[in-house]
């Protein structure tokens, strides 16, 4: 039986290394049905590093591998996009140049939970997030099955595959679900976005490596883009048929989540453009997005604080 097309996204910026154990990861799956997309989003047209890499690889490979070099500098988000508009795949994978697969049958695995229940939106497994000091498991707490919209009520507490390399999505479902039209297309909205057309599955099996920098996006991440996140997760709430007050649960979670994790972690918070988008909400949200932020802010200082006593 003939086995549906998979793409491969592989989103890349100036390292050609990383890029390498990326694509022989993928290269060594048993699954053969493979596309393969790599876009460079690094536009100087004097370089051809990543290229040659690409090219080198490819020629290991029995998979082509697709290059494109953008013109100018997109972001991850904007690459997710690109990528989506040119594969061809039944099903499609984000995948970011620095993580890679250690298990040669999770292509074949996912696809195969896939096929057998066209109401899944994606299909994940688990990964080690691993730095220079070790690695350490992903937060997943529930496996198997989870229906639509107790994963989307549950976000917070049942988690979601490190990254989205971790994960197989239905590209039909994704273009139902306005893939297209997203604000952002990082790996916490496109999750949440594949489950606005149908449920997700977790197996319980580590599939692949996380690798966490010491200069992590989310020490350096803008307050923009920040906010973005939370924008693009109001506007999801608009396209899900639930009651006003499920609907603020979920968008008063997921706002502690994203401000939290940005002031708590991120070197220099942008206070100013965190509470001027604030005071742009509507009324009723206003004061408790306050008191998120503020309680936060307080947090953050103590710890600082505490820091700095012990010295």
């Amino acid at each position: 039986m003939n086995k549906p097309l998979l793409t491969v996204v592989v989103t890349t910026y100036k390292r050609d290394e990383f890029l390498k154990s990326a694509l022989r990861g993928i290269l060594t799956q048993r699954y053969e049905q493979l596309e393969v997309i790599v876009i460079d989003d690094n536009p100087d047209q004097y370089s051809h590093s990543t290229e040659t890499a690409v090219k080198k690889i490819s020629e290991e490979g029995k998979v082509p591998i697709r290059y494109i070099k953008n013109k100018e500098n997109l972001g991850m988000s904007n690459g997710h996009q690109l990528g989506f508009s040119e594969a061809n795949g039944q099903y499609i994978v984000f995948h970011d140049d620095d993580d890679y697969y250690i298990d040669d049958n999770w292509f074949d695995n996912a696809i195969n939970i896939m096929a057998k229940d066209p109401e899944l939106s994606f299909v994940g497994g688990r990964s080690f997030a691993f730095s220079a000091t070790g690695k350490v498991m992903d937060n997943l707490s529930s496996f198997g099955k989870i229906e639509s919209k107790r994963y989307l009520q549950e976000f917070t507490t049942i988690g979601k595959p490190l990254s989205t390399f971790a994960a197989i999505f239905d590209k039909r479902k994704l273009e139902e679900a306005g893939f297209g039209s997203m604000l952002i297309a990082n790996d916490t909205t496109i999750y949440l976005r594949s489950l606005l057309r149908g449920g997700g599955f977790i197996i319980d099996e580590f599939i692949g490596m996380y690798r966490v920098h010491s200069n992590s996006l989310t020490k350096s991440i803008d307050a923009d883009t920040l906010l973005l996140h939370i924008d693009e997760k109001e506007k999801l709430l608009s396209e899900l048929n639930w009651t006003l007050a499920e609907k603020n649960i979920f968008y008063l979670k997921q706002s502690e989540m994203n401000l939290g994790y940005y002031i708590l972690r991120n070197n220099q918070p942008e206070y100013k453009k965190v509470f001027n988008w604030i005071n742009q909400k509507p009324k009723k949200n206003r004061k408790k997005l306050k008191l998120i932020a503020s309680k936060f802010i307080v947090k953050k200082y103590f710890y600082q604080f505490c820091k700095t006593a012990q010295k």
